[in-house]
């Protein structure tokens, strides 16, 4: 939460995904936390991928870990055609549903 109070609100479109992807990051005991930016601007996706890394959270043995290291971004820009868009979505519900049945991707 460091890096969103130090941004501010200045930049309020990009506070949600922090928030929302951190909390599932910091109270979800899951492997793996799925973004998908679909219609995003680029700018927006941009800054998630050198700021995201900068974000850590406390293992339950005391070691820190990136919250980068479970989290998997699927961008596409709002400039891009509607079927690439959508085949976004789907391209994170497939790589949602690998993990969760604990499939490998190759």
């Amino acid at each position: 939460m460091k890096l969103i109070e130090r941004q501010g609100v200045a930049n309020k479109s990009l506070v949600f995904p922090f928030i929302l992807v951190f909390i599932l990051q910091m109270y979800s005991n899951s492997d793996t936390v799925v973004y998908v930016g679909c219609g995003e601007r680029g700018n927006e996706m941009a800054e998630v991928l050198m700021d995201f890394p900068q974000l850590t959270r406390t293992l339950p043995d005391g070691r820190e870990e990136s919250v980068m290291k479970r989290t998997t971004l699927v961008a596409n820009t709002s400039n891009t055609p509607v079927a690439a868009r959508e085949a976004s979505i789907y391209t994170g519900i497939t790589i949602a549903n690998t993990s969760r049945y604990g499939l490998q991707c190759r």
